[in-house]
């Protein structure tokens, strides 16, 4: 038998809920003998609060087959709803309603009382119900009420505002079943229930909130929560709950950069914190974080021997650069997201490859969209800071008043950036998107620039019906125009015969080179994927493709009335300023 002491420290820490010390104290005196189920049942509270859900099972498991076979009926049904609990949370449902029979077929014959309603709670919040109904069935509401007003215990009463509150939720009753679910809160965070349920309470109200866009809401319990937390620890799992919901709460709310600057901060996360925030299947995710944790673009933070799903990784600064700081001119995540769109579209693509036709820009869809938007805007951010050190186009866009028209400036980025540099400029962004025009506009709002900055829906050929600019920017667009040469006319004649015309463009080489390094392979691979199909997908077209060299540019300037092409700045990331000029 263990020895008194070594159990008895066990229990103590494990009341003080010091799940650490609990669980090491329960693991040392098994090792001197066997652990009765009392014992075993608070060692599996101890690993489910540290994170360790497959050992808290397991342990549950043998905690129950120990109350089964002393006859302690109520304390095995105990058990086996709460075995049935985790599986379910887990996502195993077959076992988790194998335990939950178990559990009802030993309370079947036994006087109403708490774990009857657990029972009903467990059933109708995972729509396994006996007779087949649905999930926060009205007959469930019913039986959970008659035992709250039948029993006088807070447990029950708070399983049945949450049972008659998503029910109402569902039946369009929404603030009144806001009320119940926010009482039934209310006995969570005063702990009249226990624990492991007033989690699952927690994060039913929380999904409740999400799913009907209630984020004022969601964000006050998850506070309250993360408040209530605080009393089990920083190990405790719901800890990283509310980490994830608080994740899931800026992302609902469109706030994706501080998203992702949450995940590197507060991380590490376990694969089934990460699959929670991310609403992908646990399995899947930790597949991926193995992974990547193979290539080393994710590190393990702590013991890589322990169950797999208590295995917490981070990214380091160096991939977090890279992946997540969406701010720094080495973030190249969105890559992914333009190789995703253009997959969607292979059979198009194909096709196109066969017939000389194309694959339009509203056909790549919003992840191209975005993505192109999101990989470009730190380096946009910092492009007037190329104008800036070039006196003569510095002083134009300072002037009082000036106004500089932005062509195919997509989600609005360098317009933004131009207003913000300077606060006397007056901008007119151009674009054929309307959903980029759209989200532009949104940009400007969000960035106090709106009433300097206007973005139009049109053909940047139509340039001159919006009068006369000072100067006329592109920022990587011209090679995937059909009509780069009427745009370059549109831009020359709205500028008059001293106005300023920038190009931004790839940085590929003055010629083409086999076995060649550097830019012009990543160029080649854009131009075949996205920008050449799109150029082809209206006709007639130039079919420039990204490998705009700059001997094509300046065949197109000539072509639009200009005289010449200077390289204003090289070396700008993948990109090249040129200026148009007339003499």
């Amino acid at each position: 038998m263990p020895e008194a002491a070594e159990l008895d420290d066990a229990r103590r820490a494990s009341a003080k809920r010091d799940w650490r010390a609990a669980a090491s104290g329960f693991e040392r005196a098994r090792e001197v003998g066997p652990l009765g189920p009392d014992d075993l049942a608070l060692w599996s509270r101890s690993a489910w609060w540290l994170g360790l859900p497959a050992q808290s099972v397991a342990l549950a498991e043998e905690s129950f087959a120990g109350f089964r076979d002393a006859g302690r009926r109520e304390d095995a049904a105990q058990t086996a709803l709460r075995v049935s609990l985790l599986r379910l949370t887990g996502g195993d449902v077959t076992l988790g309603t194998a335990w939950m029979r178990r559990a009802r077929a030993l309370l079947h014959d036994r006087p109403d009382g708490v774990l009857q309603a657990y029972l009903i709670y467990l059933e109708t919040s995972a729509g396994l119900l006996s007779d087949g109904g649905d999930a926060w069935s009205a007959e469930s509401v019913a039986r959970l009420r008659d035992l709250a007003q039948r029993l006088p215990d807070q447990a029950v009463a708070a399983l049945s505002l949450v049972v008659a509150g998503m029910a109402d939720l569902r039946a369009g009753e929404t603030a009144r079943g806001f009320a119940q679910l926010d009482e039934a809160m209310l006995g969570v965070l005063a702990d009249e229930i226990e624990p492991e349920w007033g989690g699952d309470i927690f994060c039913t109200t929380i999904h409740a909130c999400h799913e009907l866009a209630d984020y004022q809401r969601m964000a006050d319990w998850t506070q309250a929560t993360e408040e209530w937390c605080r009393q089990f620890g920083s190990d405790a799992i719901y800890a990283g709950v509310c980490r994830v919901h608080r994740l899931e709460l800026r992302s609902a709310a469109g706030d994706w950069d501080s998203v992702e600057d949450a995940l590197v901060s507060e991380g590490p996360l376990t694969a089934p914190e990460l699959a929670r925030y991310t609403s992908t299947a646990p399995r899947y995710a930790r597949e991926w974080l193995e992974q990547q944790a193979t290539f080393g673009v994710v590190e393990v933070v702590g013991a890589v021997d322990v169950p797999a799903d208590a295995r917490r990784y981070e990214l380091p600064a160096g991939a977090a650069e890279v992946l997540a700081d969406r701010s720094s001119l080495a973030y190249t995540a969105p890559l992914a997201r333009m190789l995703a769109a253009s997959g969607a579209q292979m059979p198009a693509l194909i096709e196109a490859y066969r017939t000389g036709g194309g694959v339009s820009w509203d056909q790549l869809g919003v992840h191209a969209r975005e993505s192109q938007a999101d990989m470009n805007r730190p380096w946009l951010d910092t492009a007037p800071s190329v104008f800036a050190r070039h006196p003569h186009v510095h002083e134009r866009l300072s002037r009082p008043g000036a106004r500089v028209a932005d062509i195919a400036m997509g989600e609005g980025w360098s317009s933004i950036a131009l207003a913000r540099a300077y606060p006397r400029l007056q901008v007119d962004g151009f674009d054929v998107d309307a959903p980029s025009v759209q989200a532009a506009r949104s940009h400007a709002e969000a960035a106090g620039v709106a009433d300097r900055v206007r973005f139009h829906v049109e053909d940047a050929a139509n340039l001159a019906a919006h009068g006369r600019f000072d100067a006329a920017v592109g920022f990587e667009f011209l090679h995937d125009l059909p009509h780069p040469q009427a745009v370059l006319t549109a831009m020359n004649e709205a500028t008059g015969d001293d106005g300023i015309v920038v190009i931004m463009d790839e940085a590929v080489g003055d010629e083409f080179t086999p076995n060649t390094e550097g830019l012009d392979r990543v160029m080649y691979g854009f131009s075949l994927f996205i920008c050449l199909p799109d150029g082809l997908s209206h006709q007639p077209s130039a079919a420039t493709g990204t490998v705009m060299r700059p001997s094509t540019l300046r065949r197109y300037a000539g072509e639009a009335g200009f005289a010449r092409v200077d390289v204003l700045e090289d070396g700008f990331g993948f990109w090249r300023f040129y200026e148009l000029v007339r003499s």
